[in-house]
């Protein structure tokens, strides 16, 4: 959770700490799976700002990209959130 916590600051640096914990609950985990490879997105919405991490342990198995437009696009479209307001972040993790 530490190294989730400092991935937001730097997509976000104006969130505090305080903010991080009332919105816990608000956290939506996305499992991704692709090329045999499991990886996992994190959204987080804070003051209408989207921010999308992906933590992966095996480069070149997921296109971030494509990943980040398919969730930019249903944030968008299912909720209140301006498009380029939506921030991304990898976060590269140890492997299993």
């Amino acid at each position: 959770m530490i190294k989730i916590t400092r991935l937001w600051k730097s997509i976000c640096p104006e969130i505090r700490d305080e903010d991080m914990q009332r919105s816990l609950l608000a956290w939506i985990f996305v499992p991704i799976h692709g090329n045999n490879h499991w990886s996992l997105v994190i959204i987080q919405i804070h003051n209408d700002v989207a921010m999308l991490a992906h933590l992966v342990s095996f480069q070149g198995t997921h296109d971030q990209e494509a990943i980040f437009h398919v969730l930019r696009t249903v944030l968008c479209l299912t909720m209140p959130i301006d498009p380029d307001l939506v921030q991304t972040g990898i976060m590269n993790v140890e492997q299993q």
